[in-house]
C-alpha cells in the first residue's frame, strides 16, 4: 500500500489517534473532531511526510529505527512494517466501513496479528518519565484499546525510544498492555454514540454529566509490566 493509498483508506474514518476525544471529549470537542474527520474524507492527508514540524519530523524520522530496535530485541519475530487495518469482523459492516487503525507495525504471535504502538518523543523528559511509569501512558489507552479491539488482539505493545541515550536502560522501553473486555465495552459504547451522530451528520448537544460514567470512563486498562 502506497502512502496515497493509504491515505485514502483511513479518509474521514475513526482511528486509534482520535479515540482519547471519543472517549472523554465533551460535545464541543465532539463537534469539532467530526469537523475534522469530514475535512480529512476531501482532503486525505499523507502520513509520515515531515512537515517541518519538529516534534513531528523527530518522530517520522527515528520511529523507522525504533522498529529495527524491537527487531533485534525480539528476533524470532517478524515486523510487517506500517499499515492500515480494518475492523477484523466483516460481519460489523458499520465497524468496517467507518473504523480502522493505521499501525506504526505489527507482527504475528501465536495466530494473532499484535499492534506495536511506537513513540519518540522530542522531549527527553517525556521518554523517561514513560520509563518511570513503566506501563503504557495513560493518554494512549484508548488507542491501545482500539487498536486491539480492531485486530481482535489479546494484547498490544507499546515502545518508546531515545536515541540521543546511550545505554540501552535509558533509551528503550517496551511494555505490554493486556485487553480488557470491560473498558473496551466502555469504549465501544462512547464509539457507538460518536458514530450515530458523526456518520448522519446530526450534531452534538450538551448534555447532563453522569458522575458514575466519568468515574468508569478512566478506570484503568489492565495493564502489565515486561
Amino acid at each position: 500500500m502506497t502512502p496515497e493509498e493509504h491515505a485514502q483508506a483511513r479518509a474521514g474514518k475513526v482511528t486509534g489517534s482520535v479515540m482519547a476525544t471519543i472517549m472523554t471529549g465533551g460535545y464541543k470537542a465532539l463537534n469539532t473532531l467530526a469537523a475534522q474527520l469530514n475535512r480529512e474524507a476531501e482532503n486525505p492527508p499523507i502520513l509520515g511526510v515531515e512537515s517541518g514540524i519538529v516534534a513531528m519530523d523527530w518522530g517520522i524520522r527515528n520511529e523507522p529505527i525504533a522498529a529495527g530496535i524491537y527487531w533485534e530485541k525480539h528476533p524470532g519475530t517478524e515486523l510487517l512494517g506500517p499499515g492500515w487495518y480494518e475492523w477484523h469482523d466483516d460481519q460489523a459492516a458499520h465497524y468496517r466501513r467507518w473504523v480502522g487503525v493505521s499501525l506504526d507495525d505489527c507482527y504475528y504471535e501465536a495466530g494473532h496479528l499484535i499492534p506495536l504502538e511506537i513513540k519518540c518523543p522530542y522531549n527527553p523528559a517525556v521518554h523517561q518519565a514513560y520509563i518511570k511509569g513503566g506501563t503504557v501512558p495513560t493518554e494512549y489507552i484508548p488507542q491501545a484499546a482500539l487498536q486491539m479491539a480492531c485486530l481482535d488482539a489479546p494484547y498490544a505493545t507499546f515502545a518508546s525510544f531515545d536515541p540521543r541515550e546511550t545505554s540501552d536502560e535509558y533509551r528503550w522501553f517496551e511494555v505490554k498492555c493486556l485487553r480488557d473486555l470491560e473498558y473496551e465495552a466502555r469504549m465501544l459504547q462512547k464509539l457507538d454514540y460518536f458514530l450515530d451522530h458523526y456518520t448522519t451528520g446530526e450534531a452534538f448537544e450538551p448534555k447532563e454529566p453522569d458522575a458514575q460514567a466519568i468515574l468508569e470512563m478512566f478506570k484503568p486498562l489492565k495493564r502489565n509490566k515486561q
